[in-house]
């Protein structure tokens, strides 16, 4: 079940760049596809716990191997800063031309 559920979550963030709000976001044949993989049954997919610890280790294990980190405060401030001052730039120079 936990091989099933990390498995869905690896190749739904690799496709996506992010993992799914729920389940119903995953299509069967994915779901499908991914236990015949780890050769478990894809029905227990429905017992995975989407908000206990094992779903929360598994996300942190995938953005580990993906070299990916949760954003930070400090991330969004630094692109609300990058894209104010691009905006700035931009219109800068719609001006000047």
């Amino acid at each position: 079940m936990n091989s099933l559920g990390f498995a869905v979550l690896l190749k739904y963030f690799q496709y996506k760049g992010r993992f799914p709000k729920e389940k119903s976001k995953i299509s069967f044949q994915v779901i499908d596809y991914n236990a015949k993989q780890v050769d478990v049954p894809a029905k227990l997919l429905q017992e995975y716990d989407w908000d206990g610890r094992s779903i929360k280790y598994h996300r942190a294990q995938i953005r580990d191997y993906m070299g990916f980190r949760e954003c930070t405060l400090k991330d969004l401030e630094q692109l609300l800063n990058f894209t104010f001052l691009n905006n700035v730039v931009f219109f800068i120079e719609k001006i000047i031309d």
